[in-house]
């Protein structure tokens, strides 16, 4: 019996398979089955059985992932007081997100401090990013309003209310907001079905009764950028997305009694064993998350004021 091999049945049970297992300690899935099969000739029980598709814990291997739990714990305590601290020597994140502007904020940040760490980041839809953090696959996701459960935890990052866009000769583009029912003459451009911006949008719309006079989809936040200088029609953004362009105007929505307004969460699971640099990650979101609060009282307090 070694601590490899503690460590690949402590993780099979924690992370729900061996597939996910191997993922997390970044080998392969016959290096963990390999150990498995080694801690379970020491100590000569059966430490799981199979149930359908999945593996359930023996008595025996209950009681081992028991004593298993503590010893990580006193591993990641000793590695813990070991560590420099500042900036972490080694690594490793996948971060799954639906907004490019608050991935690259946090990304930043993290760069600022810990230049060692080996980041990689995606786009993908809510959908997407949940099912990669239940898989494994990623460790944090950041969307909009996740329904988290008792299975994971968000940390609020900010809101981001939305903003029509135009092109600069249109007649919307002189006032400084418009309502819902400003878009019922328009040709609405519109992102793919799951969209967070789109499915805001369209769940305000239906609530005022409003349609637009037609309505076009199209895929990319470029190519809408795009058709809108063409003058194919106006879209939505949320305002984090709207960078300078002078060809084009960008215009708050506002619509009374309605809040359209999207909140952007950074989920993980809670049954994962956080990593030292999963934990600088969830310190630097928090920080953030703090700021952009700051920075909405003092924009409430502003227009109150």
């Amino acid at each position: 019996m070694n601590y490899a091999q503690i460590r690949a049945f402590y993780s099979v049970v924690r992370e729900g398979g061996v597939g996910r297992a191997a993922r997390f300690l970044n080998v392969s899935q016959p290096t963990v089955s390999q150990h498995l099969r080694a801690l379970e000739e020491t100590a000569a029980v059966p430490l799981f059985e199979r149930r359908g598709r999945g593996l359930a814990l023996t008595p025996e291997g209950a009681r081992l992932f028991a004593a298993a739990e503590h010893l990580m714990r006193a591993v990641a305590a000793v590695e813990d007081s070991l560590a420099t601290p500042g900036e972490l020597e080694r690594g490793r994140l996948r971060i799954v997100s639906d907004s490019p502007p608050v991935v690259v904020q946090l990304l930043k940040r993290f760069r600022d401090r810990h230049q060692a760490v080996t980041i990689s980041t995606a786009l993908a839809s809510k959908a997407q990013i949940m099912a990669e953090i239940a898989d494994g696959e990623a460790d944090f996701g950041i969307t909009v309003d996740p329904t988290v459960g008792v299975d994971y935890t968000a940390i609020p990052l900010r809101s981001d209310g939305l903003s029509l866009c135009v092109w600069r000769g249109h007649p919307l583009a002189r006032k400084r907001r418009v309502e819902l029912m400003d878009l019922a003459p328009e040709v609405l451009l519109l992102r793919e079905p799951g969209s967070r911006t789109r499915n805001l949008l369209q769940q305000a719309m239906n609530q005022r009764d409003v349609t637009p006079r037609e309505a076009i989809e199209i895929g990319s936040r470029e190519v809408l950028r795009e058709a809108v200088a063409l003058e194919i029609g106006v879209t939505v953004f949320t305002a984090s997305e709207c960078p300078p362009d002078p060809r084009l105007a960008y215009v708050p929505i506002h619509e009374p009694g309605l809040m359209i307004v999207v909140h952007e969460h950074l989920v993980f699971r809670k049954r994962t064993l956080i990593r030292p640099e999963m934990a600088a990650l969830i310190e630097i979101a928090r920080d953030y998350s703090a700021e952009q609060a700051g920075q909405r009282m003092a924009t409430a307090s502003a227009r109150s004021g």
